[in-house]
């Protein structure tokens, strides 16, 4: 078990006081003479005292620079010892001075300088006092080389330890940037699927469901499934495009045709010019994986050849079996009857400008050659890399967004929905894409109609600002306020509509404690100076001085009176219940009312009410000011049959 830093400095404090005593009662106990050596007790009691120094300062928790004390503690032993045997070579201490760098290869370079300095301050002065300026340098020089060379040894250690360190780090930092990124691709297929055959598949459903009283609608559920069917072909090559491209071009090339021989039963033969930079990975895979699919699906062939060569200028993709072959006219057909896999494979290649060359015969096999130039493939490889840093940068922005948001297309339909908003409303993203045109789950019901209209009818290039409420999944409602800015698709030019809103809730709940804070604060203000009383439930719970002076009433005559108060004219009751009324429903109000004040006679007051409560809503009762109109008479004698009540 590790000792806390400050015990460690204690334990060798106290080791550091011993170290004296323990040299001498080891010389009285070998009787080598050493402590009839006045040099040697010079040096014992010097030692002696910088050792019970360091013990009081670390007693009393002062920090001290570990390398001049290493240094010290080390000229401390070594002196001893030189100085117990003054007559003796240098060279039987050797054995103690490698010891001590043995020791000192797990410190730091300056801390083993530091060691240094104190074997030299130990050694060299004895040497130089019994055995000449001779002795001394020769045995200093030694000492120099071996700290030095020992330091040297040290700062390497030291910077390879470093070294792995880093590299410990960079390796940690490069599997937690590759888990970060198969995190986001899973939620970029995730998204994907979520975003287009889901919601296919949910409409398709939907439709089905209305076959039983609609036989049409199946129809519909056949185009849905169609349309799910190619998205989700469409997402499969995406993520096969993906894991072949990151795998290279040979490993790539290889993969696709594996997988083909392995499903088919097929034999293959591949050749590829090792010269091909893997770079084309991204424009030759994709071809190469239509070819061999049309070959495996359609050809019923036996075998099949793959060749990829470079050409002047160029490349030259081949794809050759020997099945059945076909015509022009029944290619054709195909692309009528809804297989566009030639007619998709003629489009990727006239968008990179290359040639495509089909040489086929019924019963003769085909034979589908591809030439790019080098020129297109490295232009598309540019736009693909754009276009790529492009998704990142935009998934980086929809990601880091603060605020919830939709896209509304030029139709008022929702075409897109941040993570943010589903989580602020509740709606799921199906629910929210699937809505019709111009209709808005998160509108209340109550103004839906007319909010739609108004979204409807409005400018798509009007951009504006306003505070509207939410209608969340529950019934809840969220004070939001709505930004809605135009906004131009990079990739259709479409004209779109980003609607943010910002979450004032907080905000309103702010504003309202402070609403109450400024009513408690003016009611306080107001009763400090004027005539006051306080009621809780109807029941008067305090009063002011200049009430009780208004009124000609004690303190402990009002406390405790309830409704109808009898220092009010009852002529009057009906303005206070009135009065009281709106006290209640708005929080302040004011009136007029006559008090009957203890000898009998009446004044006209001006009492304004305010219902008071603390910053988290609990009330706190009313409390009410009654500012006098006129002049108020002293008061006369207390009338004996107005007995207010106890």
């Amino acid at each position: 078990m590790r000792l806390p830093r400050r015990d460690r400095a204690a334990v060798i404090a106290a080791a550091r006081l011993s170290t004296v005593p323990l040299a001498c009662s080891a010389s009285f106990a070998l009787d080598d003479g050493a402590l009839r050596d006045g040099a040697f007790l010079l040096a014992a009691a010097v030692c002696q005292t910088y050792a019970t120094g360091v013990w009081l300062l670390v007693r009393r928790r002062v920090a001290l620079p570990s390398a001049v004390v290493s240094a010290l503690d080390v000229a401390m032993v070594l002196g001893l010892a030189v100085a117990a045997h003054p007559s003796r070579s240098v060279a039987a201490l050797v054995p103690l001075i490698l010891l001590f760098v043995v020791w000192s290869m797990f410190l730091s370079p300056r801390a083993l300088a530091a060691r240094g300095v104190g074997i030299a301050g130990a050694i060299v002065p004895v040497e130089l006092v019994h055995h000449g300026v001779a002795d001394a340098a020769r045995n200093g020089f030694f000492i120099a080389v071996v700290v030095g060379v020992c330091a040297v040894v040290a700062r390497q250690m030291r910077e390879r330890l470093d070294g792995l360190v880093a590299l410990e780090r960079h390796t940690a930092t490069l599997q937690a940037d590759a888990e970060d990124l198969q995190r986001r691709e899973r939620v970029r297929i995730a998204q994907l699927l979520h975003d287009d055959a889901l919601q296919r598949l949910l409409a398709a459903r939907q439709d089905l469901d209305g076959a039983e009283s609609d036989p049409s609608a199946l129809e519909h559920v056949r185009d849905g499934l169609a349309e799910a069917t190619r998205a989700l072909r469409s997402l499969t090559h995406v993520v096969h495009d993906d894991a072949l491209e990151a795998a290279g071009l040979e490993s790539g090339i290889g993969r696709i045709v594996d997988e083909a021989v392995r499903r088919s039963g097929l034999t293959a033969h591949v050749a590829v010019d090792p010269e091909i930079d893997g770079h084309v990975a991204t424009v030759v895979l994709p071809i190469l994986r239509e070819l061999v699919a049309n070959a495996e699906r359609h050809a019923e062939a036996s075998e099949l050849a793959v060749e990829l060569r470079r050409e002047a200028g160029g490349l030259l993709l081949r794809v050759a079996d020997d099945g059945r072959g076909f015509t022009r006219a029944e290619l054709v057909d195909a692309e009528r009857s809804g297989h566009l896999g030639h007619a998709g494979l003629r489009r990727r290649v006239a968008d990179l400008q290359g040639e495509l060359e089909i040489d086929t015969a019924p019963g003769a096999g085909c034979r589908v050659t591809v030439r790019l130039r080098d020129a297109a493939i490295e232009a598309r490889r540019e736009l693909e890399s754009s276009l790529r840093r492009e998704r990142e940068w935009n998934a980086a922005l929809v990601a880091g967004f603060p605020d919830p948001f939709i896209v509304l297309g030029d139709d008022a339909r929702i075409i897109d929905v941040s993570d943010r908003f589903v989580a602020l409303t509740g709606w799921t993203r199906g629910e929210l894409l699937s809505a019709s045109p111009g209709q808005f789950p998160y509108l209340p019901p109550e103004t839906a109609i007319e909010d739609a209209a108004r979204i409807r009818e409005r400018d798509p290039h009007d951009d504006h600002t306003a505070e509207h409420e939410l209608y969340c999944r529950g019934g809840r409602r969220v004070a939001v306020i709505v930004s809605v800015r135009f906004v131009q698709d990079p990739r259709g030019g479409r004209g779109l509509r980003l609607v943010t809103f910002k979450d004032i809730t907080q905000r309103r709940e702010t504003e309202r404690r402070l609403v109450a804070e400024r009513d408690l604060s003016e009611a306080i203000r107001d009763a400090m100076q004027e005539p006051f009383l306080q009621t809780l439930d109807g029941v008067v719970v305090a009063v002011n001085e200049a009430f009780c002076t208004l009124t000609g009433y004690r303190e402990d005559e009002l406390i405790g009176a309830r409704r109808p108060y009898f220092f009010i004219r009852t002529a009057t009751l009906d303005e206070a219940f009135a009065y009281a009324a709106r006290l209640d429903a708005e929080g302040t109000a004011e009136t007029e009312l006559l008090i009957v004040r203890a000898d009998g006679s009446e004044v006209r007051v001006r009492v304004r009410g305010v219902t008071v409560r603390d910053v988290d809503g609990t009330s706190l009762g009313r409390v009410q000011t009654a500012h006098p109109l006129g002049a108020m008479p002293p008061l006369g004698p207390r009338r004996s049959e107005l007995r207010a009540p106890s």
